[in-house]
């Protein structure tokens, strides 16, 4: 096995990686919107920790 970075160890521990798809046809409106937003990842998050009705459930 080969020898880990710091920062590939790091990133195994800490980092979970999500893919999200989205059609062109059914999801344009999205991409439209996620086009003109520069930190797509922040703007997303934001939307869900924002997102009131999620957090009912905790």
């Amino acid at each position: 096995m080969k020898n880990l970075t710091p920062q590939k160890k790091y990133k195994k521990k800490n980092i979970k990686k999500i893919l999200l798809e989205l059609n062109i046809k059914t999801n344009n409106d999205i991409l439209e919107k996620l086009n003109f937003v520069k930190n797509k990842q922040g703007y997303i998050k934001e939307l869900i920790k924002n997102d009131e009705t999620i957090f009912k459930i905790f």
